[in-house]
């Protein structure tokens, strides 16, 4: 199972200039937390779970799998250059 879920809960981020992305960077129609759990529910015994999610709330992703029963297998921290 693959999950691009939004990145910060509403109120951290300045909302998106175009309505329809306004979900894709806030929380409005869930977290990561929620994601998880749907991800725990779902999958089957020793499915995967993948998901990209900012390196600088990966505490607050991390508590959401173990929240759900997941476990963290693999983590890769994606750093892009300047310019």
């Amino acid at each position: 199972m693959l999950g691009t879920p939004p990145y910060w809960p509403e109120g951290q981020r300045l909302a998106a200039a175009h309505p329809q992305s306004v979900p894709a960077r806030l929380e409005v129609r869930g977290s990561i937390a929620d994601y998880a759990l749907a991800a725990a529910r779902l999958l089957a015994p020793g499915g995967l779970f993948a998901c990209v999610f900012p390196n600088d709330q990966r505490d607050r992703a991390l508590a959401a799998l173990a929240a759900a029963g997941l476990l963290c297998l693999h983590r890769r921290e994606i750093v892009f250059k300047a310019g």
